[in-house]
Order: structure tokens, then sequence, then C-alpha cells
């Protein structure tokens, strides 16, 4: 049990192990994680989120937009039938889909841009 203690002591003052100094202290004069400086890169990654997630928004806009106009188009074709139905009815579903898409792109979009208040 001595050696495990003597062990420990031995780690804990070796110049190898107190020179290496940690990310997250204050005044640190070292690059945390790696950064080529020592600022934080929190928002950086938080900018880069909220740019990914306008990207994928617009997208998600694009394509209910798509969805609608293929909706009303497909309304003025001259179609009767269980067929006509059937693809009118799935195209029906494809917007509600959309509609739900947006709203939750929408979402993401509120939280990405207003966390943290």
């Amino acid at each position: 049990m001595n050696d495990n203690i003597t062990g420990l002591t031995a780690l804990q003052t070796s110049p190898s192990w107190s020179s290496a100094g940690s990310p997250f202290a204050t005044g640190s004069a070292s690059a945390p994680f790696g950064m080529t400086n020592a600022s934080c890169p929190c928002r950086t990654v938080v900018a880069n989120g909220r740019d990914l997630i306008a990207l994928h928004e617009r997208a998600v806009r694009r394509a209910d937009d798509m969805t609608a106009a293929a909706r009303t188009a497909a309304s003025s074709i001259a179609w009767e039938g269980n067929a006509a139905t059937l693809f009118r009815q799935r195209l029906d579903d494809c917007l509600a889909a959309g509609r739900r898409a947006r709203d939750e792109a929408a979402a993401a979009h509120r939280l990405a841009w207003g966390g943290g208040r």
C-alpha cells in the first residue's frame, strides 16, 4: 500500500506531468485543443453550426415550395379515377410532411439564434 502512495506522489510531482498545463487554466499561455491561438473556439463552432442550420433551412423551404407547386400543377390535370386520387393523396401527404419539416427547420433556426437567452 505504501508503494501505491509513493508511486502516486512521484506521478504528482513529476516534471513532465506538472508542466503540461491545462487548456482550461485561466491565463493559460498554451492554445487549447490544438488551436493556433489561445482564443476560445466556441464562437467559431456556434457560427458554423448556425450557418449549417440556415443552409438546411433554405433547402427545406425550397423543397416545400417545389412540392406545393407540384400539388398545384397536379390539381389542374384532367385525370380521374383511383390512380388519380391516390396520386393526389400522396402529393397531399408529401405537402403535409414538407410543412412539418419547414416548421421544424424554423424552430431549429430560432433555437440556434436565440440559444442561451
